[in-house]
């Protein structure tokens, strides 16, 4: 899996996608989406240096593991350039340029969303994170769509910073995500809607590379029927 950029092939990132995405719909829903229901992500590149498509990415790793077919992913991203590459490389896929939220409600309006995953990578801090995610959610809730695996990232530390975190100071940082979650209107909204379980046992993981003291958090939430 060396022939992507190494945040994408690492295989730290690969077992978190296993355990938050892969087995947690196994566990709650069903082996595999069914036919008509569509796998939404925030995608970043699915390409290596040359634009070929890679192993190790997200798509990759999902469609080998039977999760999903080609046709159910739904990759969005903000940035042009990566979108063009991903389309260059696998033209039968949907790829959008565009904002996460913004082309989940397009779908929506236009009577064509259909979501039984929904895949937030968001590389933000718990304040923003949480904000962000919690809108996501309000917006899962409005739009009256059942059965749906909702995963959200949060980074608990600055990838920047030199100080590596103690297995305590992890567990502080997650629960005060937690915390956050519960001041944005949004979540407050999706919550008391009574129609979502929360994992409070959230999955936490190391960032790429050996000396990496970037941690980051994702937030399990599960709709049904």
């Amino acid at each position: 899996m060396n022939n992507l950029p190494l945040f994408y092939s690492c295989p730290k990132k690969h077992e978190a996608r296993f355990q938050t995405i892969i087995k947690q719909y196994r566990d709650n829903f069903g082996q595999a989406l069914p036919l008509e229901k569509q796998y939404w992500t925030m995608c970043g590149p699915h390409t290596n240096e040359l634009g070929i498509f890679a192993q190790g990415s997200e798509l990759d790793q999902v469609v080998r593991a039977k999760l999903i077919s080609e046709d159910q992913f739904y990759g969005v991203d903000i940035q042009q350039e990566i979108i063009e590459k991903n389309r260059l490389a696998k033209p039968d896929v949907k790829w959008f340029h565009s904002d996460f939220l913004s082309k989940m409600k397009e779908y929506h309006h236009a009577g064509k969303f259909n979501p039984a995953i929904v895949n937030a990578d968001l590389l933000h801090m718990k304040k923003i994170g949480t904000r962000e995610a919690s809108r996501i959610l309000s917006f899962l809730t409005d739009c009256g769509q059942k059965d749906i695996l909702f995963i959200c990232n949060v980074m608990l530390t600055n990838p920047y910073s030199r100080k590596r975190l103690t297995p305590e100071e992890v567990e502080d940082r997650g629960n005060s995500v937690i915390e956050e979650f519960k001041k944005c209107t949004a979540f407050r909204h999706a919550w008391n809607s009574g129609s979502w379980k929360f994992f409070h046992s959230y999955y936490v993981y190391n960032g790429t590379g050996k000396r990496s003291k970037t941690v980051l958090s994702s937030f399990i939430f599960t709709k049904k029927s």
